[in-house]
């Protein structure tokens, strides 16, 4: 359960603009601390105070909670497009994509009428 957990909010993270600011081990710590809140498996903050400890003693676990605290608002903060909204989206991308259609269908539509 906490791995399915945590591999659904990591989905959701990469809807967010959080992986271009944080390494990809900060979003996977972030999702691992959010799921592990649901499902208490381990004491994150022993956890987190421990791995560093071994790996960066000079990097403090308060700098490294305060990106994932970053993270968490990240994903709190994300608001799902509505049907409508997507629509408008893809019109947008297909334009993109392919910028000349446009004009093409302006004239097939231009041509119809005469």
């Amino acid at each position: 359960d906490l791995h399915e957990t945590a591999k659904m909010v990591a989905d959701k993270t990469m809807r967010t603009e959080a992986s271009l600011l944080f390494s990809p081990g900060q979003l996977a710590l972030a999702a691992l601390r959010r799921a592990n809140e649901e499902y208490p498996v381990v004491n994150f903050e022993r956890y987190l105070n421990s791995i560093l400890s071994r790996q960066h003693p000079a990097r403090p676990v308060p700098e490294l909670t305060k990106y994932l605290d970053a993270i968490d608002q990240m994903v709190n903060n994300l608001v799902t497009p509505t049907a409508s909204d997507m629509k408008h989206i893809d019109r947008k991308l297909k334009y993109c994509r392919d910028p000349g259609s446009h004009d093409k269908s302006k004239k097939r539509k231009h041509r119809s009428r005469d």
